[in-house]
C-alpha cells in the first residue's frame, strides 16, 4: 500500500488537478469554471482514492461531526462549531472499527 507522505499528497492533488481540467475541456468543451462547483473537489479526491487506497471522502459531512472526531465538539460558543454547517468533502481514513468517521 502507497503511504500518503505530504510530498505524495501534494503531488497526487497537483497532477489530478491539470488532468481534470484537460478532461473537463475534452468532454465538455468548455472550462473548468463553467464545470460544476464539485468538479474539482471530486477529481481530486477521486486521484487521492485511487492512489492511497487507505483513504476515502465524504461528500457534505457535517461540521460538528468533524470536529467531534478530533475531540474538539465541546466549547462555551456553539457557533464556534458551526451549528448545521458541513465541510463540501472531508477525506477520511479507511480502517475497521478503530476510525470515529464512518
Amino acid at each position: 500500500m502507497t503511504k500518503a507522505t505530504k510530498i505524495q499528497v501534494l503531488d497526487t492533488i497537483l497532477d489530478s488537478i491539470q488532468e481534470s481540467l484537460e478532461k473537463a475541456h475534452q468532454l465538455t468543451g468548455v472550462t473548468y469554471r463553467q464545470m460544476p462547483e464539485y468538479f474539482l473537489n471530486v477529481s481530486i479526491v477521486n486521484a487521492l482514492c485511487s492512489k492511497f487506497p487507505n483513504l476515502g471522502y465524504r461528500l457534505e459531512i457535517p461540521v460538528r461531526e468533524v470536529l467531534g472526531s478530533f475531540g474538539l465538539d465541546k466549547t462555551s460558543n456553539d457557533l464556534d462549531l458551526r451549528i448545521g454547517g458541513k465541510f463540501d468533502i472531508a477525506i477520511i481514513p479507511l480502517c475497521q472499527d478503530s476510525c470515529r468517521l464512518n
